[in-house]
């Protein structure tokens, strides 16, 4: 039996690789496959994942479930065929509204500049589409099912190809959201000259893959590949972000030999970017200002302490104020989504402001934040900590011991309370792993907190309201200066 439990392979982006990678781009040999994990509204800085959970809790009484991992929904049918039609409708409607508003400007503007002949969308929406249209770049744009489509030519650098794979909201009834729908979409995409030709030879020929934004534990992605024969194709292939589980890393190599970087997708598509300005005329020149952006991470304000949130408040007003998009979840449904979608995208113009409070460090949802941000020493530099006055850095064992209580009590419950249940069993630990990373990572984040000098609020803020006056307003343009510096 074959073990796929080995250590995954994490490709370092070196300059042979990023050379290769220049080279096929300029001889109109690497193909882009762009995914939704890079997906988030615009106005909101809403992940996608966010947005249709959100959905789902919004009508219960017609939406049976949300499969994230395949980002479809179980519908509750009505007796009225006629309602469940208008019902549908209204859904696909909110969905494409989403999808208008959704897309990564920074992100997106870089691959707009870069000379892809081909780009695959494994998403509905048109933001990749919109910002060539800005810069007035050449494109073609397409989607299954489109009939007129079937007839495009040959995609190049100067006359690219933008194809929309799993339905487009040019079309909402193309719009995949049920498992009945994807099926079908499989089974015919599955079928000879259903692809335009002209893509599938492009798809070929190709010297070089890339994979931005997409999970590849999602089934339907990895028969995609098959369909393509990316397996036996003889190629590089390159995938980011890294943040998928090791055993489909593993996977993913073993079968398709797609490596993984270190990089996130914005480091990854900046370095080639950087690359191509030595062929200044390989690149496309872009005239859109992108925009700057911010997480907030911290502790919800509760009935112990309902001023908890008065410098949260004030930092969001600032950075409103400066013309930064801010994202700042408030459910605790979304907000491992929210995190993970951000540090997707952390680099240029991107920085994370954290308000520690003794709430922040009992908390599993802001715990596990403060995990995914700094488990990547690449982003220490983007992570701006302001600490308030409860924290209690004197006694700093009670968090220690507060984390490894708490994991003690998962693992007797564990060990005790399943019985041969194995499904109950996985769904605990698939509940509860998160505690275990924060145990592991607790030690290590007081020591951040209490190495470097981060600014504190005072006690009593009355009394010291000028310091702290002073305090805040040195915080807010330390990090507006590290937005704007590139």
């Amino acid at each position: 039996m074959e073990n796929f439990a080995e250590e995954p392979v994490y490709q370092n982006i070196d300059q042979e690789t990023i050379d290769f990678i220049v080279d096929s781009l300029i001889g109109g040999k690497c193909i882009l496959f762009l995914g939704p994990e890079l997906l988030i509204n615009d106005s909101e800085e809403k992940h996608y994942k966010v947005y249709f959970k959100e959905i789902a809790k919004k009508y219960p009484k017609f939406i049976y479930k949300y499969f994230s991992r395949d980002n479809v929904f179980a519908f509750q049918k009505s007796n009225s065929h006629v309602g469940n039609i208008l019902f549908e409708t209204k859904i696909r409607n909110e969905i494409k509204q989403f999808y208008e508003t959704g897309g990564d400007d920074v992100i997106l503007n870089l691959i707009s500049q870069l000379p892809f002949p081909l780009i695959i969308n494994v998403a509905p929406d048109n933001a990749i589409n919109k910002i060539f249209t800005k810069n007035n770049f050449s494109v073609r744009p397409g989607y299954y099912p489109d009939p007129s489509f079937s007839g495009v030519e040959k995609p190049t650098t100067a006359r690219p190809v933008i194809y929309n794979i799993f339905g487009s909201i040019e079309e909402p009834q193309s719009i995949i959201l049920t498992h009945e729908e994807l099926f079908k979409t499989i089974k015919n995409l599955m079928q000879e000259d259903t692809i335009p030709e002209n893509i599938v030879n492009t798809i070929k020929q190709a010297r070089c893959f890339i994979f931005l934004g997409m999970r590849f534990e999602t089934w339907y992605y990895q028969l995609l590949l098959s369909i393509f024969d990316i397996e036996i194709s003889e190629s590089i292939k390159l995938g980011a972000p890294k943040d998928i589980d090791d055993e489909t890393v593993s996977i993913m190599d073993k079968y398709f030999r797609i490596n993984f970087t270190k990089s996130n997708s914005l480091e990854f598509i900046s370095k080639i970017y950087k690359a191509l300005q030595a062929y200044p005329e390989h690149l496309r020149t872009s005239t859109i200002k992108t925009s700057t952006s911010a997480y907030l991470s911290y502790a919800w304000e509760d009935a112990q302490d309902p001023g908890r949130e008065y410098w949260v408040d004030r930092i969001d007003r600032r950075f409103r104020n400066a013309g930064v998009k801010f994202s700042r979840d408030k459910s605790v449904l979304t907000i491992q989504d929210s995190i993970q979608a951000f540090m997707n995208r952390i680099g240029q113009g991107r920085v994370i402001s954290i308000v520690v409070s003794e709430k922040y460090l009992f908390s599993e949802y802001c715990m596990y934040e403060a995990w995914s941000i700094f488990k990547n020493d690449n982003f220490l530099d983007r992570a701006f900590i302001l600490i308030l006055p409860d924290v209690d850095f004197t006694n700093k064992e009670k968090y220690i011991e507060y984390w490894q209580s708490k994991t003690n009590t998962i693992r007797n419950k564990l060990e005790n309370d399943f019985h041969n249940d194995y499904l109950a069993f996985d769904q605990f630990m698939t509940a509860s792993k998160n505690n275990f990373y924060i145990l592991l990572f607790i030690n290590q984040f007081l020591n951040i907190l209490t190495d470097r000098i981060w600014p504190r609020i005072l006690n009593n803020i009355e009394e010291h309201q000028l310091a702290n006056e002073e305090i805040f307003k040195g915080y807010i343009d330390t990090v507006l200066e590290k937005l704007t510096e590139e």
